[in-house]
């Protein structure tokens, strides 16, 4: 099972977004809460899973938390708590919070 936000990140997001092959990672999937723009470039700050290459995991960093499984021949997930990187407008996908089940 993947991991996902805490309640809290999940309220503040605003965006989802996934990029492959990223650097190191195979696969980089970010729940959005803030975008900001530096110029020609576009910076997103959230909650990110990072997929490594199967054979590359790298888990160096006060915020990251590395996570059983194995997606896809990707490398187990590492959770960035507090994240941001520069990332594409036109990737960038509206985000709606899952509903809760009716009592």
């Amino acid at each position: 099972m993947e991991p996902t936000p805490p309640p809290e990140v999940v309220a503040m997001t605003k965006f989802t977004y996934q990029e492959r092959g990223a650097g190191d990672d195979a696969l980089d999937k970010m729940w959005v809460t803030n975008v900001r723009r530096d110029g020609n470039v576009t910076l997103c700050y959230g909650w990110m899973l990072r997929y490594p290459h199967a054979n590359n995991p790298t888990t160096n960093g006060a915020n990251l938390i590395s996570i059983g499984g194995n997606p896809g021949g990707f490398g187990a997930p590492i959770v960035e708590a507090v994240a941001h990187i520069e990332c594409s407008e036109h990737a960038l996908v509206p985000f709606t919070p899952p509903s809760s089940p009716s009592p």
